[in-house]
């Protein structure tokens, strides 16, 4: 990755620089990293890791000596091929939209998910915005970019869903192998209906057996003549292995007598894991 700049010219305000004692802080974006540190160099060359999909860009700070300018930012730039999780996106850079998610006009009608601020609040999210003909109904698919999934493992994919403008919206939500309607073979969340300002955050538990890539659909389904289908900050993390042991049973605190700074403290160990087999042996059992 090369990134350059030209010099100021003037100060923030019209004011008098003095070129040999510009300086620049480099900032690498979205990870707040200073690559560079009143260099007096402008232009710079790293090289990032090309697996995991990241929407990269970069803030330039001038310095006239140590006198702080304007901070500019550079183009973005995604590199990589897939997402690891931890991963969430709150759409507050929308240029991550174009770079990273697919849209899919399944009914062809020209209507389809869209990104930026519709509901005026400042808040950046992707949307669903109905037909004006009034008589033909949603069928359209939000697909996120490729995430890798570890074998024997549990993940949690949460979301907001928000309905917007005077209508009623249905909405389901899908995993598959591909980033096509057709290949959205798993159903995480059943169809909802969301009525008009109606705001609600949803999570579903995915039970993930192989390793592999995977693809969560939205799918926009409301009726003809609705109105505003907002989706808003996608996270995804695991949550557990299937051969954990599951949770203890009977836990009770018992406070000893006479107001005694002391309690004790019993419970069932699991005799299963989270997938319901069996277990022999439990290494420890952490109490906190």
């Amino acid at each position: 990755m090369k990134l350059t700049w030209a010099a100021p010219t003037t100060g923030v305000h019209d004011g008098y620089v003095t070129p040999a004692d510009l300086n620049y802080t480099v900032v690498r974006m979205p990870d707040s990293v200073a690559v560079a540190t009143h260099t007096t160099e402008r232009s710079l060359t790293e090289t990032l890791p090309t697996e995991q999909m990241v929407n990269y860009y970069y803030r330039v700070t001038p310095f006239n000596g140590d006198i702080e300018g304007q901070t500019a930012e550079s183009n973005r730039l995604t590199l990589g091929s897939i997402v690891e999780v931890p991963w969430q996106e709150d759409f507050e850079d929308l240029s991550v939209v174009p770079n990273m998610f697919t849209f899919i006009d399944a009914n062809r009608d020209g209507c389809t998910w869209r990104s930026g601020r519709w509901n005026g609040n400042g808040n950046a999210d992707v949307y669903y915005q109905y037909n004006e003909d009034q008589v033909t109904p949603a069928d359209d698919w939000l697909m996120t970019p490729p995430v890798h999934l570890k074998p024997g493992r549990f993940y949690t994919i949460s979301f907001d869903l928000n309905g917007y403008f005077l209508g009623t919206e249905k909405v389901s939500a899908w995993m598959g192998d591909d980033k096509t309607a057709a290949a959205m073979t798993t159903r995480l969340l059943d169809t909802q209906v969301i009525d008009f300002s109606e705001q609600r955050n949803y999570s579903c538990l995915i039970k993930n057996d192989a390793d592999g890539i995977r693809y969560f659909g939205f799918h926009a389904e409301s009726d003809a003549d609705q109105g505003i289908l907002e989706l808003d900050n996608i996270r995804i993390e695991e949550n557990g292995l299937f051969d954990a042991p599951d949770t203890v049973t009977n836990f009770v605190v018992t406070p000893a007598s006479y107001g005694a700074r002391a309690a004790t403290v019993s419970f069932t160990a699991p005799v299963h894991d989270f997938y319901g087999n069996p277990i022999t042996t439990l290494d420890k059992i952490e109490l906190y």
